[in-house]
């Protein structure tokens, strides 16, 4: 976004530039500043997020996150079970992370922000997409760097 008021403020810099050169044209010089000046506070007034605090769009994110997981109990979800049976119920949020956009990818869909950021709306982002997955899942393998399933898993049995 700034690059953008940058670049307005360039223009208006320019158009400034142009005018001094042509005296001529000198006289309509406060009506295009006037002009300028009300585009940049137009376009101000339409990106009130850039004036937002880290804190104030962490506070945002979060109240996002708990009305996307109002009511949502992982316990409940089909696709969580699933992935808990198979892989079992210790995996990190790297790993979730890690079998959510390789599924993703095989199903043509993307993991938003959020649920890359918190383990909880990872979750329900697989609930969220558990008809495709569910599809998927059986043929997903989950190995460490070793090659060795995860701990808990029914791969591990």
């Amino acid at each position: 976004m700034k690059s953008n008021h940058q670049g307005l403020e360039q223009i208006n810099n320019a158009i400034h530039m142009i005018l001094k050169i042509s005296e001529q044209n000198a006289s309509i010089l406060p009506d295009l500043k006037l002009r300028t000046e009300q585009l940049l506070e137009i376009f101000s007034g339409l990106n009130p997020k850039q004036h937002e605090s880290k804190s104030e769009v962490q506070n945002e994110d979060r109240k996002k996150a708990d009305i996307r997981l109002q009511g949502f109990n992982p316990l409940e979800s089909q696709v969580w079970r699933e992935i808990c049976q198979k892989y079992g119920s210790s995996l990190s949020q790297n790993e979730l992370l890690s079998l959510a956009e390789v599924i993703a990818s095989h199903i043509g869909t993307r993991v938003d922000r959020e649920a890359k950021r918190r383990k909880e709306v990872l979750i329900k982002w697989f609930d969220e997409n558990s008809e495709k997955i569910l599809a998927f899942l059986p043929y997903v393998i989950i190995e460490d760097m070793f090659g060795r399933p995860p701990i808990g898993s029914q791969m591990a049995k």
